[in-house]
């Protein structure tokens, strides 16, 4: 699932590279207004996690893991298609959120030649795809890496397998 967030995430790079240079030559006046639109859809992002943290009860979150769980035993879901649409929200919110870190960076070259602000926009385009989802990959198999360690003849590496399982999410 990562690699294909990650996966989606170097073609919203592959657009927004290229869009943020055309703003940037023929609307630079655009810039700041789409940093204000990506920002209110974050805020509205974020606004809407506290709302299900704060206002959703116990036995709502209770019954959504139930159907969760009811989703994985019946053979009749399509477990792809669940897939596939989580695959989709995170995608579109990494667009929003790699666009606002691209305008942001035109902003801080703004003022060089154009092969340069190419070359700034790409570099942080594949650095920011590969650090994120390259972290995210490593806490997924956080896990897996502790399992491993706690099956060493060591000590050592069993003791530092067994705190890497009881640090490793959920």
């Amino acid at each position: 699932m990562v690699w294909a967030v990650a996966k989606g995430s170097l073609v919203n790079k592959a657009i927004l590279v290229p869009a943020a240079l055309a703003i940037s030559a023929l609307a630079p006046w655009a810039v700041t207004p789409l940093l204000m639109l990506g920002g209110a859809f974050l805020c509205f992002e974020g606004v809407e996690k506290l709302a299900h943290k704060f206002l959703h009860s116990p036995e709502e979150d209770a019954a959504h893991e139930k159907e969760l769980m009811d989703a994985l035993s019946n053979p009749e879901v399509d477990l792809l298609a669940v897939e596939r649409d989580k695959i989709k929200g995170a995608v579109r919110t990494d667009f929003i959120l790699s666009a606002e870190i691209i305008v942001i960076s035109l902003g801080a070259v703004a003022g060089a030649d154009f092969m340069t602000r190419v070359l700034v926009l790409v570099g942080i385009a594949v650095l920011m795809t590969v650090g994120v989802y390259g972290l995210v990959g490593g806490i997924v198999k956080l896990d897996d890496f502790g399992l491993y360690l706690t099956r060493r003849a060591s000590a050592g590496a069993q003791a530092v397998g067994r705190f890497l399982l009881r640090a490793a999410p959920g």
